[in-house]
């Protein structure tokens, strides 16, 4: 195979810069602008309240969480557990009555946040504060996210959580599935970051769900925002946005995304680029229409995975707030993947997804229930019907509890599970919780066959060989037991939880190219285990600096291949925010230790070994610029890998700017 000549590739293309040009000359003009973090008296309605239960939004005033020189909430620390409702208010121009056009509404989400429910979220303001290649990163400081990568950035990686590893993790775009077309598993590297406005992770017993929600306009003005960086193995990065309003009715978003490097001793090529363009119409104060558009391409010259490849995405929806407290989502979408020449597959694939959802929360109830549908579901290793649901009370101000359930098939193989977790506290600060999982899943097992395919007139008799995807199913235990406490101390948190695991079977990754791409599952014993986070000021330093950690231990993993025997990881944080916000750095020195880790494939005996890491993040804001450095394994370990024989990045480094523009 060909590798790819990162000459052509050392920098953005011509038309991507057209983008950037335009995104910056877009706004008539910078006399209005301002500081992109947003003060605390004037923050939008959808403010996440931190601590208490709202009310339904005619009586309960959006309460703004300070962002002052406090709490650096994007690191590791989890959100309070003292039953604070996560819920996001739904809009109406009257929450709203700063933006001249009405905005289309957000879903509205259900459920508590924090330790107890494994649930992590960012808001738009901690990911103007990161910065990272792929949203991989970010999500890897989510307590027990155990990310395996085979090499440099771009080259596949594994996820597993909760004893979990293959066919486990789900990714939705304001509830539309961005699905593996030809894998079992999705790489998150190739998920944009830039045109988000959260991101929320819930670490489910059956395994992991990402959702994410699209940028929308914060107050009536235009918003922009560029950001450029490089460093060494030729790592690049280039983003660009623009937000208006048109016509009273309408908002239009433009996105483009792209990172590239040649990799560890530059033979590890990598190339993503996106780019994204939506109009949304508002139909009335609460309802809403919304078209959209993607147009990805990933392009790798690793021998070992071949990937080049585009991929495109067109989605229509409509959303309505019926009442202040019930939304209801429809959407219909394809996505269609188109290979290139070098790419590992010769097939076109594509699906088709419909999927309606309701969210209902008028207070102490609330329920929320999906319906999904994929077609050509069989040859893509997906669910053709799919039904989940959600609901969650709150008898008493210290007693509550949440249920899920989920049901579908895959390739023929059924499968109904769910969860129930029921909470006692705080008292005294203090949160107890137990949840409990059940029913059976069906894992998707992935491998290649090559067909022959007539080519050319009927009567001339040529065929070629290509090279397609072919899915199977098996059918797993989703049961397991988590049983923790919770304990919220004065600006600070402490939980801790044992875990327990039945056995049952496993599933490779599904990484193609990979040592798994092609193996069978793998029966499992039982498994028992151990996991913490903490997160508190550190004394004297007015809580500028704070130390934050997580940790998993395993003192009996069953035979589980992909899940180290131990993690942990441990960061010095700071933070603050001076001369009245004009002014704001962020620094983070973080020590990751990882113990030994079964792998799958030829050699079913094989074991990653145990490594420990420094990474270092500096950022700082002035005014509405960001300039940042990001070094990652700043001492320079050379033999740390995930899988044997693909040894990780030693002491990579890149820096950069981004700039946001409001007028």
């Amino acid at each position: 195979m060909t590798v790819v000549r990162f000459a052509r590739r050392a920098g953005p293309y011509f038309w991507s810069w057209l983008v950037v040009l335009f995104l910056v000359a877009a706004p008539r003009g910078l006399e209005a602008q301002v500081p992109d973090t947003v003060p605390p008296d004037t923050a939008p309605a959808d403010t996440v309240p931190v601590q208490g239960i709202p009310q339904p939004e005619q009586a309960q005033p959006p309460i703004a969480a300070p962002d002052t020189a406090g709490v650096d909430t994007v690191q590791v620390q989890i959100p309070p557990e003292a039953m604070a409702r996560d819920t996001v208010p739904d809009d109406s121009l009257a929450q709203d009555s700063l933006v001249a056009v009405p905005q289309f509404p957000r879903y509205r989400r259900t459920g508590l946040s924090g330790w107890s429910t494994g649930r992590r979220e960012w808001n738009r303001e901690e990911l103007l504060r990161y910065h990272s290649l792929s949203l991989l990163d970010l999500l890897r400081q989510v307590p027990g996210f155990h990310a395996l990568r085979l090499g440099d950035f771009g080259q596949p990686v594994g996820i597993s959580t909760l004893g979990g590893a293959g066919g486990r993790v789900r990714v939705y775009l304001d509830g539309f599935e961005i699905v593996p077309l030809g894998a079992t598993a999705h790489d998150l590297q190739q998920i944009p970051l830039g045109d988000l406005e959260s991101v929320r992770v819930q670490r489910r017993m059956d395994g992991l769900r990402v959702d994410l929600v699209p940028m929308r306009l914060p107050d009536p003005r235009p918003l922009s925002s560029v950001e450029a960086a490089t460093g060494v193995y030729d790592t690049k990065l280039l983003r660009g946005m623009l937000m208006r309003g048109v016509g009273g009715k309408a908002t239009i978003m433009a996105a483009f995304d792209q990172a590239s490097s040649s990799g560890v001793g530059f033979d590890e090529s990598f190339s993503f680029n996106s780019a994204r363009a939506s109009v949304a119409y508002a139909l009335g104060e609460n309802s809403g229409l919304q078209a959209e558009i993607r147009s990805e391409n990933a392009e790798s010259g690793a021998q070992a995975v071949p990937v080049d490849a585009n991929r495109r995405t067109t989605l229509l929806r409509a959303r309505s707030r019926i009442l202040p407290y019930l939304t209801l989502d429809a959407m219909i979408g394809s996505s269609r993947r188109r290979p290139a020449d070098r790419d590992s597959l010769d097939v076109d694939l594509s699906s088709t997804q419909g999927a309606v959802r309701a969210a209902f929360d008028p207070g102490r109830l609330w329920l929320e229930g999906e319906a999904r549908f994929h077609s050509n579901a069989d040859a893509l290793g997906l669910a053709g019907t799919e039904l989940e649901g959600r609901a969650g009370v709150l008898l008493l101000p210290w007693l509550s509890g949440e249920a899920e359930v989920r049901t579908g098939s895959v390739v023929g193989v059924g499968g109904t599970r769910g969860s129930v977790t029921g909470r006692l506290g705080p008292l005294a600060g203090m949160t107890g919780f137990a949840t409990l999982g059940f029913g059976e899943q069906p894992l998707v097992l992935g491998r290649d066959t090559t067909v022959s395919v007539p080519v050319g007139d009927p009567g001339e008799g040529r065929s070629e060989n290509r090279i397609e995807p072919r899915f199977s199913a098996v059918s797993a235990s989703a049961a397991g037991l988590r049983v923790g406490v919770d304990w919220q101390l004065v600006n600070g948190n402490l939980g801790g939880a044992a875990v327990l695991l039945p056995d049952g079977v496993s599933a490779p990754f599904g990484l193609r190219g990979a040592l798994d791409w092609g193996s069978e599952a793998v029966e499992v014993g039982e498994a028992r285990g151990l996991e913490g986070y903490g997160s508190l000021p550190v004394p004297g330093t007015r809580e500028y600096v704070r130390l934050d950690g997580w940790f998993t231990w395993w003192s009996e993993l069953g035979g589980r291949p992909y899940v180290p025997e131990y993690e942990g990881r441990v960061a010095l944080t700071g933070h603050g925010i001076f001369y009245g916000g004009d002014l704001e750095p962020s620094v983070r020195v973080e020590a990751v230790q990882r113990g030994p880790t079964q792998l799958l494939g030829e050699d079913a005996s094989s074991v990653a070994p145990a490594y420990s890491m420094l990474d270092f993040r500096l950022e700082i804001r002035i005014l509405d610029v960001r300039a940042f450095f990001v070094w990652d394994n700043v001492t320079n370990v050379q033999t740390a890998m995930d899988f044997a024989g693909r040894p990780l990045p030693a002491g990579r480094f890149y820096y950069g700017l981004r700039w946001t523009f409001r007028n």
